[in-house]
């Protein structure tokens, strides 16, 4: 090839150019664009084009990633639990792609911060309400310093570490889909929605992680993992846990008599909340059905001031607001941020990886 291949990056996908057709149609997903006269595919097969074409020792141009790596370790003295230091090193032996499933109250945000520090790159979390953005602000804060980017909420500040939504990265993927090399996916059984996973399918990012308690789907979406996040890497049960890294607990029903008035005001309440489960067609049985109601009702207008007060209180305060210079890096200003945590992880294999 006497010019090498040229990667851009385009609104979620891939420009190729500069190599034969027939080459050029074997790489994943690429299909010609009528409309530009050019080779595209999304840009979720990056990584694989890349190792391939490193692979093949085939020269190429890589306008597409619109990152550099990032010096980001935890300021923390807290020590993983065993638990989460297997889980961090059995998904970077997997490639650095792939869904870790714990029980609610394991420690899994620990688990994405170590990955963060680990990977090195700048990282977008995304989450599927609100108030849990402005709880992983603060997790990202007290982490690593600021600043610490948040977009959605009525914020819109990109920053090399940044936390958003599923809704806000969805809307909002042409500006930053080539700009973090790690994504976090939490509560990631969300993910597969047939709106939620472009924000997986239009990110170039190499290295990905998908958090969450409840990994199955009543749709039975949760077979897309592999081709958005990574298989399944690494799975503990509360039985597994309970006792040591888990407290003990039993179920106890305790039944409550309710004077007349107490009673009519139960009616009420429930029949508000049977309408809408019923007009948003939830249902409480499937294994999502809980992580549903509570992603719907966390939109409701009346939910954004509580958010707002409880960033406030617990101090997660974000920058105010900015609009984002598309001509400017996100990289160029990247925190530096002295350590008192050290995690050494090695590989089980010896193959040798490409940086990205």
């Amino acid at each position: 090839m006497a010019d090498p291949l040229r990667i851009q990056f385009d609104a979620g996908t891939l420009l190729l150019a500069g190599a034969p057709d027939a080459f050029l149609q074997q790489l994943p997903g690429c299909q010609f664009d009528e409309r530009i006269a050019a080779f595209r595919t999304e840009a979720r097969h990056y990584r694989v084009i890349v190792e391939s074409l490193r692979e093949q020792k085939i020269a190429f141009t890589d306008e597409a990633r619109a990152y550099a790596p990032l010096e980001c370790k935890l300021s923390s003295t807290r020590q993983p639990f065993p638990h989460q230091k297997e889980a961090l090193q059995t998904w970077w032996n997997q490639g650095g792609r792939g869904v870790v499933v714990l029980p609610t109250g394991t420690g899994k945000t620990f688990v994405a911060l170590l990955a963060v520090a680990h990977v090195g790159r700048p990282t977008l979390v995304i989450t599927p309400t609100i108030p849990l953005m402005n709880q992983w602000y603060g997790e990202m804060l007290a982490a690593f310093g600021g600043p610490i980017g948040l977009l959605g909420g009525g914020y819109y500040d990109f920053q090399p570490l940044t936390v958003t939504t599923y809704d806000s990265a969805y809307i909002h993927l042409e500006r930053w889909g080539n700009r973090f090399g790690l994504l976090v996916f939490d509560e990631c059984h969300h993910l597969p929605s047939q709106s939620y996973q472009f924000a997986a399918i239009g990110s170039l990012a190499p290295y990905r992680l998908g958090l969450t308690a409840t990994p199955e789907r009543s749709d039975g979406r949760e077979s897309l993992y592999g081709e958005l996040i990574g298989p399944v890497v690494y799975r503990r049960e509360i039985r597994e846990l309970a006792g040591d890294f888990l407290a003990e607990y039993r179920v106890q029903r305790i039944d409550v008599e309710l004077s007349p008035e107490e009673m009519d005001r139960y009616q009420e309440a429930r029949a508000t909340y049977r309408q809408f489960v019923t007009d948003n067609g939830i249902s409480m049985g499937s294994p999502a059905g809980w992580q549903r109601f509570l992603q719907l009702t966390c939109q409701l207008p009346m939910a954004e001031p509580r958010s707002r007060r409880t960033a406030s209180k617990s101090g997660c305060r974000s920058p105010p607001p900015r609009r984002l210079n598309c001509s400017t890096n996100c990289c160029t200003a990247m925190p530096r941020i002295a350590s008192s945590y050290s995690l050494t992880i090695t590989r089980a294999s010896t193959r040798s990886r490409v940086a990205f």
